[in-house]
């Protein structure tokens, strides 16, 4: 059976915005925005790009975070290194601390030297 807009114009009418079988509750403009759009090769390539972009941001995020554990480790090792050097320096006497040319009060300063020079933030 044929719709009366299709009745009128003789050619056949998309069943979606058939006004005869449409939801009343929808007018002819919303079903149209419901509609799906054609692709085209711009909005592909356009597409293409922002998922390109996509994937570069999740790894330059990556690379950030995976930097920032690795700083991380790195920080926790110096303070190891420093603590173990603080801890075998202490059990030394004072003599031969002034072997090695530190002084008792000066021990945390010295283990700070021989751990290595920090890095500035």
């Amino acid at each position: 059976m044929k719709s009366s807009a299709e009745r009128i114009s003789g050619a056949p009418i998309n069943p979606i915005m058939d006004t005869e079988t449409m939801d009343p509750r929808i007018t002819p403009a919303e079903a149209a925005l419901l509609m799906p759009l054609p692709r085209s090769s711009q909005a592909e390539r356009i597409e293409a790009i922002i998922a390109t972009a996509r994937r570069e941001r999740d790894a330059a995020i990556a690379a950030r975070i995976v930097g920032g554990f690795r700083a991380i480790r790195r920080f926790l090792t110096t303070l190891r290194r420093r603590d173990e050097t603080i801890a075998a320096l202490r059990q030394l006497d004072d003599r031969q601390l002034y072997d090695v040319g530190v002084l008792r009060g000066n021990i945390p300063a010295a283990a700070n030297d021989l751990v290595g020079p920090r890095r500035a933030a």
